[in-house]
């Protein structure tokens, strides 16, 4: 009966027999150290990818101001050059020289080539409003764009700043 029994120095060991305590701290510490480079790592990663995110969103808002202000202006150009092309219909000489133009009157050749003249000049005055007002809008689409963009950046950098405090009081003892 003694065939069917092994020895018991041919038992394999468990590997808990096998560890020792030395290695397992050895190990445990290793873990802990790297576990704690990685979380600062994460945390630098979080942080800086907030700030990247601050510093789009301050640029993107200078762009929107800057924008802002080129709307402003073209209002007020466009607002002075309606204003003007006003004024210089209703006044009294503009009037005078639209009557010479359906006037049959002879000796008033120098007064219809001013009125030629002033048609012309409104004429390019009405191109100026054409073209601002076209500018205006490119302007307002350039703006609402600028406008999404920042609330986009905004809301991410938010977003990247709250992770970067749940990833630093993950280190903070409860």
């Amino acid at each position: 009966m003694s065939t069917l029994k092994r020895p018991l120095d041919d038992a394999p060991s468990s590997p808990a027999k096998k560890l020792c305590l030395e290695n397992l701290k050895s190990n445990l510490d290793a873990l802990l150290a790297k576990a704690t480079k990685h979380h600062e790592e994460a945390r630098l990663a979080a942080v800086d990818s907030a700030y990247d995110l601050e510093e789009s969103w301050k640029d993107a808002e200078e762009r929107k101001t800057a924008t802002e202000s080129e709307l402003r202006a073209l209002v007020e150009k466009r607002s002075a050059c309606a204003a003007y092309e006003e004024k210089i219909k209703s006044s009294p000489t503009a009037r005078m020289l639209a009557k010479v133009s359906e006037s049959d009157v002879n000796g008033i050749d120098k007064l219809t080539e001013d009125h030629k003249k002033l048609t012309a000049s409104l004429e390019q005055l009405r191109t100026l409003l054409k073209d601002l007002d076209q500018q205006h809008a490119a302007c307002e689409k350039k703006l609402e764009q600028e406008t999404s963009t920042c609330s986009d950046l905004k809301q991410k950098y938010e977003q990247a700043e709250a992770n970067a405090e749940k990833i630093t009081k993950l280190n903070e003892a409860d």
